[in-house]
């Protein structure tokens, strides 16, 4: 490296803020740069540079964390590459985020550790503002949804009591308006449930562990019994991963996209869904394709939002299939996204992860 690239990288490095450190293993000796001095709180010359005193600036609770990631880079298990907590010489806690390469010597004997450190406090603090606001909209929808449902058997256990007492006694009329109600309170109910279904997808119901996606796809086509006969659908798929993620959840992802692959059919065509997936890198990257209606490609976003139906009410629905599966995927830090054309079928991605993160 000539001193015009050195010069550069310098450059680069004050710009984003990054702090570079190397320490050699053998002798105990972590060398700084200014900008970890920065982030840590102190000043050149204050920092001992070895390990031990290193820990000392972890924050407590992370000190396992941190020892683990350093065992496992310098047994080559892995590379060294976390986020965790300092406290600087006044007591504040900054989060940090740090990456690095281990370096062997000619006997393959770890010699030298040599990464770069980022100040990530305020992209923590926004995280963790958009968790609690997203907990606390979760809590609303729960609640909103929750007494709701109160009134609603009210209203329909008494219109259903009217239907009965004054069926034929008011003129055909009344009837027919009695039976509009009775039709808006089936919907409302079935709308508040989807609601309380998509407010409790993103929220943890259960240790994550590894799943056999196969054997979740597998009861799904069970569950699906009746309307796959009824359809004649036909559902392919290969032998399939096993991945991280909650079971319960990952079947309400696998049984909506195959429930409406069967529902959005083609008129006079028999289903057909493949299910596949392919590994990248640390997740497995499934695709559920189908044969049927498909749509228009430009809003091929606008489908996860939720109550958004394409096909107006001509099949029946609530609208709060899909956002609950980007819900599913979304809080198993995967991504979802979807392909088609009018007439030409559709084919949904979704990544999960392979292990645990």
């Amino acid at each position: 490296m000539n001193g015009g690239d050195e010069e550069w990288i310098g450059i680069a490095l004050r710009a984003g803020g990054i702090g570079a450190w190397d320490w050699n293993i053998p002798d105990d000796r972590i060398q700084w740069s200014d900008r970890v001095y920065e982030i840590h709180g102190l000043k050149p010359g204050e920092f001992n540079g070895t390990l031990a005193q290193y820990r000392t600036l972890v924050h407590t609770d992370d000190l396992e964390r941190v020892g683990k990631a350093i065992e496992a880079a310098l047994t080559g298990l892995e590379l060294y590459a976390l986020q965790f907590r300092i406290v600087r010489p006044g007591g504040e806690t900054r989060w940090v985020s740090t990456s690095a390469e281990l370096r062997r010597d000619e006997q393959g004997n770890p010699w030298r550790l040599i990464g770069a450190t980022i100040d990530i406090t305020d992209r923590k603090r926004t995280e963790e503002a958009l968790l609690r606001a997203n907990e606390e909209m979760e809590q609303f929808a729960y609640a909103a949804s929750h007494d709701l449902q109160e009134p609603l058997r009210t209203v329909t256990n008494f219109t259903q009591l009217l239907a009965r007492e004054a069926k034929g006694k008011l003129g055909a009329d009344a009837d027919q308006y009695i039976a509009y109600i009775l039709d808006g309170t089936r919907r409302m109910r079935v709308l508040i449930n989807g609601l309380l279904a998509l407010s409790r997808a993103g929220a943890a119901t259960a240790p994550m562990q590894p799943v056999d996606s196969g054997r979740i796809v597998e009861d799904c086509v069970r569950a699906l019994g009746s309307a796959i006969e009824e359809s004649g659908a036909a559902i392919d798929f290969e032998a399939l991963p096993e991945v991280w993620g909650d079971g319960a959840r990952l079947e309400q992802l696998f049984q909506n996209l195959l429930s409406n692959a069967i529902k959005y059919r083609q008129p006079g065509r028999t289903p057909r869904i493949g299910i596949s997936a392919a590994p990248r890198g640390a997740e497995w990257e499934f695709c559920v394709r189908d044969n049927g209606m498909g749509f228009d490609p430009a809003l091929a976003q606008s489908i996860f939002a939720p109550f958004r139906r394409l096909h107006g009410q001509a099949i029946p629905g609530t609208g709060i299939g899909l956002p609950l599966c980007r819900r599913v995927v979304e809080s198993h830090g995967g991504r979802i996204w979807a392909e088609s054309a009018v007439g030409e079928g559709a084919a949904f991605y979704f990544t999960l992860p392979a292990r645990r993160s």
